[in-house]
């Protein structure tokens, strides 16, 4: 049974293997670690285990190296890889009488690696440039986005006392970034195979953005905005084709859109309060709502307090990135198909829902996705988020 999709292993095709394929489940994670699911199809009644004993589907082949598999598919023109990283577990279902028997690989991104060892260690310079050296550590391109507070031994060290993951992690967050993990195939390679090329992505996220920050654009390159529509017909929407069956949201009004501050003072070891004017929770809200509109007056508002080491400027910064993450206080998830969008949604990419309703509709942020392939359609369950209701004019 052949999909639409092509099993790489260690970077090299294995096209026998994906005709063995009979479902896929990826999760696509915006700021975390993806996974993914592979289900082979055998039929042991003819003695047949050569799936199921073939060492390239075994977590790590001779000399220790993890066996990492890749999954690729073709988006137009180009390839994309849903994700690439090394195996972690194996299942095995056999059915009397053979056929329908299954084979099971599971396993991560290349995060997994990063997690893996604790590490003691004092970086000097920036987060950003210490990011990057774990990055090159690991064999991951660097998509580093500079900080600015600059670190040393004598008078702010920057200690890592944890898994490299766990660090750059913690960096992320205290400078409003996300953290992920994705594998790219360069234009015009055919068939992919070796020139795939693992990404260690540390850059701004519009829910961490500081909002005296410019606009942040799309992480993940785009040329169109797909369009989740539902019912278009019933919406008087002409023309136009229903590309979601399925949308649920929620708005939490229960979030702060206000902010006070507290700093240990580096000398003196005492807290001292930092004057904090309000801060808008973003610059630029994805509709005309806002939380605080959407929420409305309430006295005493919601309030986030904030604490930390370092200067004024660092815990001022760290603040508003904290105070825009908590302003998008819309989640969403849709339904659709890939063969209904014409469009393959990832994370850290903008899309726009119509046929919702007023407040519901308008332009979201693509948190995570879980795509599920097999013989009759790529599916995609695709979780949003949002800082605002309605339609930004």
């Amino acid at each position: 049974m052949s999909l639409e999709i092509a099993i790489y292993v260690n970077r090299i095709p294995a096209p026998l293997l994906s005709e063995a394929v009979s479902e896929v489940t990826v999760e696509q994670m915006g700021d975390g670690t993806s996974r993914y699911r592979v289900t082979f199809e055998t039929d042991i009644s003819r003695g047949d285990f050569s799936i199921v004993n073939d060492p390239r589907l075994q977590p790590s082949f001779l000399g220790g190296f993890d066996n990492e598999l890749a999954i690729v598919l073709r988006d137009g023109v180009l390839y994309k890889c849903l994700i690439n990283g090394p195996i972690e577990e194996r299942g095995f279902e056999g059915k009397v009488g053979g056929p329908g028997s299954t084979f099971v690989v599971t396993g991560s991104d290349r995060c997994v690696v990063m997690d893996r060892v604790d590490q003691q260690r004092v970086w000097v310079g920036t987060e950003a440039t210490s990011v990057m050296a774990i990055l090159a550590t690991h064999k991951l391109l660097p998509d580093v986005e500079a900080t600015s507070v600059i670190y040393d031994p004598v008078n702010r060290m920057l200690v890592q006392s944890q898994s490299d993951l766990d660090f750059v992690r913690q960096c992320a967050r205290r400078n409003g970034f996300n953290f992920w993990v994705s594998t790219m195939v360069p234009p015009g390679v055919v068939p992919p195979g070796s020139a795939l090329i693992d990404v260690g992505h540390f850059r701004t996220a519009p829910m961490r953005a500081r909002p005296t920050a410019p606009p942040t654009p799309p992480l993940v390159p785009q040329t169109t905005i797909p369009v989740l529509r539902l019912n278009a017909a019933s919406q008087s929407l002409c023309g136009f084709k229903t590309t979601t069956n399925q949308f649920e949201s929620t708005a939490s009004s229960e979030v702060p859109y206000v902010v006070t501050g507290y700093r240990l003072d580096e000398n003196t070891g005492a807290v001292v309060p930092i004057l904090m004017p309000r801060i808008p929770a973003n610059s630029i809200p994805f509709g005309l709502r806002p939380v605080e509109a959407a929420a409305g007056v309430r006295l005493p508002p919601p309030t986030l307090q904030f604490s930390g080491g370092g200067g004024v400027a660092e815990a001022y910064a760290r603040a508003e990135a904290a105070i825009s993450e908590a302003a998008f206080f819309v989640r969403g998830q849709v339904e659709t198909t890939r063969e209904a969008t014409n469009a393959l949604v990832e994370p850290n990419m903008f899309v726009r829902v119509e046929g919702t309703g007023g407040e519901n509709q308008g332009q979201y942020w693509v948190d995570a996705v879980t795509h599920q392939i097999d013989s009759n359609a790529h599916r995609m369950s695709i979780q949003l988020r949002r800082n605002a209701q309605g339609i930004a004019i």
